[in-house]
């Protein structure tokens, strides 16, 4: 979190703060810094399950588009012969 300050710095900025707010201030400010954080994750991880809700919606619409929009399997006929059976056949007239 703190990558660019080193442990002398991060020493001179408590006492700094220690300083401005006085030593009965650092515990309330920590309580109010802490909820701070906390309410902001869960927010963000609201918003996240909102996000994966939402799109879990966008594909199961999706989804049921595609299958309105697909044709009904035909059903396979078999193949109709054109030429007349030999009991249809009707004798040469003479």
């Amino acid at each position: 979190m703190f990558q660019g300050l080193s442990m002398g710095h991060m020493i001179i900025l408590l006492v700094i703060i220690l300083v401005i707010f006085g030593p009965k201030n650092l515990p309330k400010i920590g309580q109010a810094l802490g909820k701070g954080i906390r309410e902001f994750k869960d927010a963000a991880r609201g918003l996240n399950e909102e996000m994966d809700d939402t799109e879990t919606q966008r594909r199961e619409q999706r989804r049921e588009i595609a299958r309105e929009q697909t044709p009904p399997e035909t059903v396979s006929r078999a193949p109709q012969s054109t030429a007349t059976a030999p009991h249809d056949e009707q004798p040469p007239k003479a």
